[in-house]
């Protein structure tokens, strides 16, 4: 397994950063070789489809995501912060995102002896678990390591179906609201509500 991430500041108090997680050998998606690893990274619409020599069944598997975060400032200084990721690629194009997840919130750091958060996701049914095709060998359970899951916070809720298969896509909604509070007597306190919803989401 192997990854990158790229950010950069335009102005103060914006940031954007980009990134991308890939694994790729084992068991049934074994043997590729260094080059076959590269161009993969360049060009992952190709390498989840047809491979890059005969017979290749997959190469690699990746994740990749694009994040912002503003800081507008003043009084009661807060941020506003977002997140697209994918799941690999899209109607065979290496620029589109598949499979997405979506991630949004605003946080007040100071409000008062307060500060509050609230954050929405959403994410597509097929994240995580996919069905036995020649793209998939090696990789039904996305990317994982011992099935807890690297990406979508909400995967490891998968449910089983056996000891070792995943029966459960877990696609859905939350919504999440956290406040803390700072009393005069000192320490701190938390109240987090979530609200979930992994019943009914259909893939964008």
């Amino acid at each position: 397994m192997g990854g990158i991430m790229v950010g950069i500041q335009p102005v103060s108090g914006w940031s954007l950063g980009v990134q991308r997680v890939m694994i790729w050998g084992g068991g049934a998606a074994g043997g590729e070789s260094l080059s076959e690893i590269m161009q993969a990274f360049i060009n992952p619409a190709k390498a989840q489809s047809t491979g890059f020599n005969a017979g290749t069944r997959v190469v690699a598997k990746q994740e990749a995501s694009v994040t912002s975060d503003f800081i507008f400032p003043g009084p009661e200084p807060f941020s506003v912060y977002f997140e697209y990721a994918a799941n690999d690629t899209s109607m065979g194009r290496s620029y589109l995102f598949g499979k997405p997840d979506i991630s949004a919130g605003i946080d007040f750091a100071h409000l008062g002896p307060f500060d509050l958060t609230y954050e929405f996701n959403s994410w597509s049914p097929t994240w995580y678990v996919h069905g036995a095709t020649n793209v998939q060998t090696g990789y039904q359970y996305g990317i994982t390591n011992d099935y807890q899951s690297i990406g979508n916070w909400f995967g490891d809720q998968r449910v089983l179906a056996t000891a070792s298969t995943f029966a459960d896509q877990v696609g859905g909604q939350s919504n999440m609201l956290r406040v803390g509070w700072t009393p005069p007597f000192g320490g701190y306190l938390q109240l987090r509500l979530r609200e979930l919803a992994n019943e009914a989401q259909t893939e964008f």
